[in-house]
């Protein structure tokens, strides 16, 4: 009767040590929202920022600052002139930063600004997930899902941590829709 008792701890101490499969690995944001009103009236110009204006991902964040402006509903405009609000956005992906990567949107008002000539925050949504990324590629869709909730409203100035998994279908699902991406997720799902 030893044996199996035996059996059964060493089973067992063996499946504790294997290695973390990365594939259920979560990744973790901080989140900083806040804003004065809910501005789903007024239209929006997107910026980028100094940091983000050089990133490698250009035309793949404004397709994600789109989607959260959509989701948020939320006026974007392709002209300053038309705009009530500018909507500054400074993106740090792992290739800048591997420590901390974020997505911060920040919105002022273009009538404050040129009255005053001082930038002060209408609205923002920023995420920030510190240490190196398991998943590069799916950063700024998970970026993306902890601030949507967050973009130009709700007036709560500290949210708590977020987390997904890396290749979750919700994921893979953002993904496929905002850049008409196909994930290996999908595949498998798809099959």
């Amino acid at each position: 009767m030893k044996i199996p008792g035996l059996l059964c701890l060493c089973i067992f101490m063996a499946g504790c040590a294997s290695p973390p499969n990365t594939d259920s690995a979560v990744v973790i944001f901080s989140l900083d929202t806040g804003s004065v009103g809910t501005y789903s009236d007024g239209s929006h110009y997107v910026v980028l920022d100094g940091e983000t204006i050089w990133s490698d991902q250009e035309d793949r964040l404004r397709k994600y600052i789109s989607y959260l402006l959509e989701y948020g509903g939320l006026k974007e405009v392709d002209s300053q002139e038309d705009a009530e609000y500018i909507v500054i956005v400074n993106y740090v992906d792992e290739s800048q930063n591997e420590q901390v990567q974020q997505l911060a949107l920040t919105a002022v008002s273009k009538k404050v600004f040129k009255t005053t000539g001082e930038v002060r925050p209408r609205w923002v949504a920023a995420s920030r997930h510190y240490g190196p990324s398991p998943a590069p590629e799916e950063m700024l869709p998970m970026h993306a899902l902890a601030i949507r909730d967050y973009v130009g409203g709700n007036p709560y100035m500290s949210q708590p941590s977020v987390g997904y998994k890396v290749d979750d279908p919700l994921i893979a699902s953002l993904m496929k829709k905002v850049e008409g991406a196909e994930t290996a997720t999908d595949t498998a799902i798809d099959e």
